[in-house]
């Protein structure tokens, strides 16, 4: 966070030079967890970015935040993604936890328990739109690795 792009390309580069797994991205809206001051890009932007300047590394976010994004348009951009990437996209998926940049998008911020219902509903949406392995979707079918790199981050107590 509170890099350029170029700085983006270049880490990731280096990171695949050095043989890393992969190179995964933030997915805030603002930079500081703190505060509102550095600015952070769209995590699913840099990865279109990251897709054509390596050929190597797998590419994720750590994590997407479930409230922020429907979840059939994020099945759809993460199978794009997936597809361009031939197979290198890792999927991670959290609750959300930060209330100012709930606030500062004009997002309500659930309570925990709510914010743990939607998290299974998006899942289970993702997962549903798996409808692409049945011919059934407007999208295209991600590679296989693409189901088994899939990650859950709650920030959560455990209930």
């Amino acid at each position: 966070m509170g890099y350029t792009y170029g700085d983006i390309v270049t880490l990731a580069k280096a990171a695949e030079d050095a043989n890393f797994y992969s190179f995964t991205v933030s997915d805030h809206f603002f930079g500081n967890m703190e505060s509102v001051e550095k600015h952070a890009h769209d995590a699913w932007t840099l990865i279109a970015l990251l897709t054509p300047q390596t050929e190597r590394i797998r590419l994720g976010t750590l994590v997407t935040c479930q409230s922020y994004r429907n979840p059939a348009l994020v099945a759809k951009i993460a199978a794009n993604l997936d597809n361009a990437s031939n197979g290198r996209i890792d999927f991670g998926i959290g609750a959300g936890w930060k209330k100012s940049e709930y606030e500062g998008y004009g997002y309500h911020f659930p309570s925990t328990n709510r914010r743990k219902k939607v998290l299974v509903y998006f899942i289970s949406t993702f997962f549903l739109f798996k409808e692409w392995a049945r011919g059934t979707s407007t999208f295209s079918k991600p590679s296989e690795k693409f189901a088994s790199t899939f990650s859950l981050f709650t920030g959560l107590p455990k209930v």
